[in-house]
């Protein structure tokens, strides 16, 4: 392109007409789809959700569009015809990312490129110059696009107006910042983020839910009710001797059940054809997060809205129950999966696998017992030793145990008080030293008290002697340490406990499989306790060896459940649990 024909074409974009087209309108006109059902054309009225997210992409006044949903529901085609839009009708330097490099280089050659060559408007504008036509950059008279991998050599150096982010949940932390931050010069910029969620609280899910979070809302055929698709609470099946013989789910006889209730008169939709059609074709998107900042818009829609010949409500319910029986059995991710890729949602343990809480036992814990041998008192730091939990147990000689009292102080020195308070012996307080181990070092030096570190080993090598032989044996729990913390100090005994050991031990407790193990109402903090000592659970692993293992995971809070877990350890030490 010689100087006249490059000047002929900046005139020709400069002084244009803008395309007052709907922008699913100019898509279905100028593009076409290699993958679209309907000939290779961009139809509207089969996906009615994609229409309110596209004219946020092309309305000027907003400034972010962040679209959260299942697979299969446009998002890349969403991607594809705004990228095409803007380099005719509104251009400017452009940037499309993705997770990683074999990803961005699917992703242009298979779906970006073949429709930006399909665009007879921007046909005018294609360079042909290898130059300036390469597979992750093209120079356009008009604009600059360059596709790139989610990585810190990619989004340095360039100002860009307008970034698109594929499947922005798999990039690293940190990354959607850096993309953002490439715009910050143009005041007229836009920032699209589209992706299937992974879990909450990463990048992508904060980024969503800063915008308007539009949830895509069904309309009742009978009552015209909107309907929100949340498959939890709208989507049902029976459960009866017919459907679930032996407590088996019978997946022929549960597909016969399954239906839509709409929540507000409860008329129950069938999944055909036509009520998928008539459900989509009424809806609209909610706001639910009306405090946003309007020119920050949010969008997310799920697989209940595709008609049954490409997903059935029937496929979901099997696939769900299918995937909800592993999650039983400690193996979620084929239902962390169903919630993303089917749901369009953010994976929440708590939400999707219920763990109960654990039941109290009926006792005074200020009345003394008569089988007690040892109190021990477990204190669980926090970062920073900024925060405490503590737990105190009564022992008998036998292994039976109660717990007497749940605290959370704030420094040492409360802890000390506690201590006294309830009369524990100072040879009877262990102490977590994960964090600021030299700091709990000085401070159990100081009072007299014991250090515990968890560790991964399965167990510990112990010897002991028995007259005149010396035994050696495995416990759960190493032999003590000598820390030394200062020349004149104190020295400090430090005890090392196998994390998966004893959390098996303390698991065969709570489920009542051993020796009397209670717990009781200890004040305010009893609920805090409840929650936290079922904090984690078991769950399938793949290790480096391709192995399936079961591995304690934690899911929430867990303070008291480390505390008892410190507890057995100590109780191990004292020779009144696990001996023989």
């Amino acid at each position: 392109m010689n100087a006249q024909e490059l000047i002929l074409s900046d005139a020709r974009v400069a002084f244009r007409a803008p395309d007052q087209t709907k922008l699913w309108d100019w898509m279905h006109e100028h593009l076409d789809f290699a993958d679209s059902p309907y000939g290779g054309k961009f139809v509207i009225s089969e996906t009615p959700w994609l229409r309110e997210p596209l004219a946020a992409l092309a309305d000027k006044s907003i400034e972010k569009v962040s679209i959260m949903s299942g697979a299969q529901l446009g998002k890349t085609t969403l991607l594809q015809g705004f990228l095409a839009w803007l380099l005719v009708e509104d251009p400017g330097p452009a940037m499309v990312i993705s997770d990683s490099g074999d990803s961005i280089e699917h992703l242009a050659e298979n779906k970006i490129n073949p429709v930006l060559e399909s665009c007879a408007p921007l046909a005018a504008f294609m360079p042909t110059d290898y130059k300036r036509k390469k597979k992750l950059k093209i120079k356009f008279p008009q604009a600059l696009l360059m596709m790139g991998p989610a990585n810190d050599s990619f989004l340095r150096s360039h100002t860009i107006r307008y970034i698109l982010c594929d499947e922005a949940s798999a990039y690293k932390p940190g990354n959607i910042a850096r993309a953002k931050k490439r715009t910050t010069r143009w005041s007229n910029r836009k920032q699209v983020f589209v992706s299937t969620p992974k879990k909450a609280g990463d990048d992508f899910s904060v980024e969503w839910e800063t915008g308007t979070q539009e949830e895509w809302n069904m309309r009742c055929v009978d009552c015209g009710e909107l309907i929100e698709p949340d498959f939890s609470s709208v989507i049902k099946w029976d459960t009866n001797e017919t459907t679930r013989p032996d407590d088996q789910w019978d997946f022929g006889e549960v597909r016969k059940t399954v239906r839509l209730e709409c929540p507000h008169c409860g008329f129950e939709h069938k999944h055909t054809a036509a009520n998928a059609r008539q459900l989509n074709d009424r809806g609209e998107f909610v706001v639910t997060n009306p405090g946003a900042n309007p020119r920050n818009r949010s969008f997310r829609f799920t697989a209940l809205c595709l008609p049954p010949s490409v997903c059935s409500w029937e496929d979901l319910v099997e696939e769900f129950l299918r995937a909800d029986r592993r999650a039983k059995t400690g193996y979620t991710i084929p239902l962390e999966e169903f919630v993303n890729l089917q749901l369009g949602q953010p994976w929440v343990e708590e939400r999707y696998v219920k763990v109960q809480d654990l039941e109290l036992d009926e006792y005074d814990p200020a009345k003394p017992w008569e089988d007690q041998a040892h109190l021990i008192m477990t204190v669980d730091c926090q970062e920073y030793l900024a925060d405490f939990w503590v737990a105190i147990r009564a022992w008998s000689r036998d292994g039976r145990s109660r717990l007497v009292g749940f605290y959370r102080p704030k420094s040492f020195e409360e802890v000390r008080e506690i201590q006294q308070k309830n009369g524990v012996k100072d040879g009877m307080v262990f102490v977590d030293r994960m964090y600021k181990p030299s700091d709990v070092a000085k401070a159990c030096s100081q009072y007299g008290w014991n250090m515990m570190q968890g560790e991964d080993h399965d167990d510990y090598l112990v010897s002991t002697t028995k007259g005149k032989r010396k035994l050696t044996r495995r416990r759960p729990v190493s032999k003590r340490v000598k820390v030394a913390v200062s020349r004149n100090a104190p020295v400090v005994y430090l005890f090392r406990w196998s994390n998966p050991t004893v959390k098996d031990i303390l698991e065969t407790l709570k489920n009542g499989m051993g020796v009397e193990w209670l717990v009781c109402d200890v004040g305010e903090l009893a609920p805090d306790y409840q929650k936290q000592v079922t904090g984690e659970r078991k769950v399938e692993h793949i290790d480096r060896h391709g192995n399936t293992v079961m591995m304690w995971k934690k899911f929430r809070q867990n303070h008291a459940l480390d505390c008892e877990c410190m507890q057995i350890a100590a109780a191990i030490v004292l020779g009144c649990f696990g001996a023989e």
